[in-house]
């Protein structure tokens, strides 16, 4: 969805994606340099922000958030996501 957004929307020339995998947690950070947009305008259309709105709920129904910063060069979106703790074997 955010690719999609920054393909759709942002005007971007470039985009970057990394992903980060760590014993207690998966990140993922997208970044373009593209012409941003105002988040608490988008936030507040019900005719805009539909794609922003699924991912936080996603996002929120696996205990993860997501981050959103947005300017005049480009926009960033962290996704957090905590993994589950893994569990001793049985005997």
């Amino acid at each position: 969805e955010a690719l999609t957004n920054v393909l759709r929307h942002a005007r971007a020339h470039r985009a970057d994606v990394a992903l980060a995998y760590g014993a207690r947690d998966l990140r993922l950070t997208i970044s373009d340099d593209g012409a941003g947009f105002d988040y608490g305008e988008v936030h507040h259309d019900p005719q805009r922000g539909i794609g922003l709105r699924n991912m936080r709920e996603r996002m929120a129904a696996l205990s993860g958030t997501l981050n959103l910063r947005s300017g005049p060069r480009g926009t960033t979106l962290q996704a957090w996501l905590p993994l589950p703790t893994p569990t001793e074997p049985q005997a």
